[in-house]
């Protein structure tokens, strides 16, 4: 039987096209929703973890169970404080940058740019900014300037400036003074960790203790250190973990980098997550929309096969078998077109992400939601979109085969589908006149701006009750209003008159059709009158 239905689906491939197309539509829709907040959740994570650089772990302060006078103290921790020396020279430690920076002034010819000033590093893959032209700062008064800066200060790999602190510059330090300064780099920013300065000015550490009017780096005050820690595959081994700890000051902690990204994007609520469920709202009605499509191809297809479905009635197949012809042909284009969906989906997502036109450094990052919810939604979609015609095709008979083909439906809506939409549709007007009238009569107190959002969902259920009666109803009369348009279109000539005729013959069908029409225009306004 399975071998009989794939080969009817050949035969009637092209009439499968439309509802696989709705399908593909819908399964790209959710797709790319998933890989849109999988994007935006990488790309929050590495500007918030952009301070790393290839640093794996880094030194913080835990402040959550301090009181005034302790983190007073934990303030003050310094350089030296952290044991640089020690942790370099640690089994397992590959590189150890301290973090701090300051406010500076940068002049050249009489040009002046102002910049944030940090700390410099060994190994310059540590480093939160990217060297792109020349070497990190290794020497004494050396920096590596930011692109920007550079062009505006017309200098160059070799160039002299003059920083001095902003500070000094305001008299709040003393000992901070101006420096010659040799450019030794070009740095950009990719991650944006720097990016409210228009990047970072990476400095040697004697110019950081100057800025800041300390005698000696190790002098300088500093909250964080990034670490370079060996892995074995994934993990650190916990001989090093425990040699890391032991020097740690007093109230800091060793933090993972992943640890880190994740409490960060934590503390930023869940917006990324808000969007998704906002836009996946979008993607579900995309496929309610294809189910109407779904349902009306599958309508047409066992009414045409009726003859077909006789003929295997006289030769054994059971009405089981006829049910279960018609939900895996639904299973089996539910599947295809989710899969092709899917590719659409990842494809367009690649196309965003390598244009720019977001304005961020998004990747494409994909998970197993992008595959499996997509495609298992599409096809349960169709399978359920099919049920009306697989419960048709069971009512074929052996004798059926005799007969002539009738494709007309002169089913008739029923009365409880009546009674239930005009029941929706007179709720939602009443609950919309209600909420106009809240509206208007409100006079602006603070009472009425604790009832504005009560009012809000009031006139938005009103709005969605009075269009699902719509659609309940609309077998009654969308017919009706086709039947009227038909009779003056059928004037245009005879294409138009065996148009009329077909509505005339196939009022359900073309209920059916019109109300995926009916929902997809009514999204597009509300969406364009929501942005309006």
């Amino acid at each position: 039987m399975w071998s009989i239905t794939l080969k009817l689906m050949r035969k009637t491939k092209r009439m499968l096209i439309p509802a696989g197309i709705a399908i593909m539509i819908g399964a790209a829709f959710i797709a790319s929703t998933f890989l849109f907040g999988n994007a935006m959740k990488d790309s929050l994570i590495r500007q918030t973890t952009a301070m790393f650089g290839d640093s794996n772990y880094s030194i913080t302060l835990d402040s959550s169970a301090l009181n005034d006078k302790e983190l007073n103290a934990a303030y003050a921790t310094t350089v030296g404080d952290f044991h640089i020396d020690q942790l370099r020279g640690t089994e397992g430690v590959d590189g150890v940058r301290v973090s701090t920076e300051t406010g500076v002034n940068v002049s050249k010819d009489g040009k002046h740019v102002s910049g944030e000033l940090i700390s410099t590093a060994k190994d310059k893959a540590m480093l939160p900014v990217t060297i792109t032209q020349g070497d990190q700062p290794k020497d004494s008064n050396e920096v590596a300037l930011p692109k920007s800066l550079a062009a505006q200060l017309d200098a160059h790999i070799g160039d002299t400036v003059d920083i001095a602190s902003r500070t000094a510059a305001s008299g709040d330090g003393d000992k901070a003074k101006a420096e010659q300064v040799r450019v030794v780099g070009i740095a950009t920013d990719p991650n944006g960790a720097y990016s409210y300065y228009g990047g970072a000015i990476v400095g040697s550490d004697n110019l950081l203790a100057l800025m800041q009017g300390a005698d000696d780096f190790n002098t300088v005050n500093a909250m964080t250190v990034y670490l370079d820690l060996s892995e074995n595959g994934n993990e650190v081994a916990a001989k090093t973990l425990d040699a890391v700890n032991r020097l740690l000051p007093k109230h800091f902690t060793l933090m993972a980098k992943q640890q880190a990204g994740e409490q960060n994007l934590k503390s930023l609520g869940n917006g990324a997550d808000v969007v998704t469920q906002f836009l996946m709202c979008f993607g579900v009605l995309a496929m309610l929309v294809a189910a109407l499509v779904i349902a009306n191809t599958f309508q047409v297809l066992v009414a045409q096969r009726r003859r077909t479905l006789a003929l295997l009635r006289t030769v054994g197949a059971t009405k089981n078998q006829l049910h279960g012809s018609v939900l895996f042909e639904a299973a089996v284009l539910g599947l295809i077109a989710s899969t092709f969906g899917v590719g659409l989906g990842v494809l367009l997502m690649w196309a965003l992400c390598a244009s720019g036109v977001t304005g961020q450094n998004m990747r494409l990052v994909i998970s197993w939601q992008v595959f499996a919810v997509p495609i298992a939604f599409g096809a349960i979609m169709t399978i359920l979109a099919s049920l009306g015609s697989a419960r048709s095709a069971t009512s074929v008979t052996p004798l059926e085969a005799l007969r002539p083909i009738e494709t007309v439906d002169r089913r008739r809506g029923g009365i409880a589908r009546a009674s239930i939409g005009v029941l929706l549709i007179v709720a939602g007007i009443a609950l919309a006149v209600v909420s106009i009238w809240r509206i208007q009569s409100a006079d602006g107190g603070t009472a009425d701006e604790a009832q504005y959002s009560v009012t809000l969902m009031m006139a938005i259920a009103g709005a969605a009750s009075t269009f699902l009666g719509m659609v309940v109803t609309a077998v009654f009369w969308l017919p009706v209003l086709m039947k009227g348009v038909g009779v003056l279109a059928a004037l245009a000539g005879p294409s138009a008159k065996v148009a009329n005729a077909n509505i005339r013959k196939n009022p359900r069908r073309i209920a059916s059709t019109g109300t995926a029409l009916l929902i997809g225009v009514t999204l597009v306004s509300t969406i364009a009158t929501g942005a309006a």
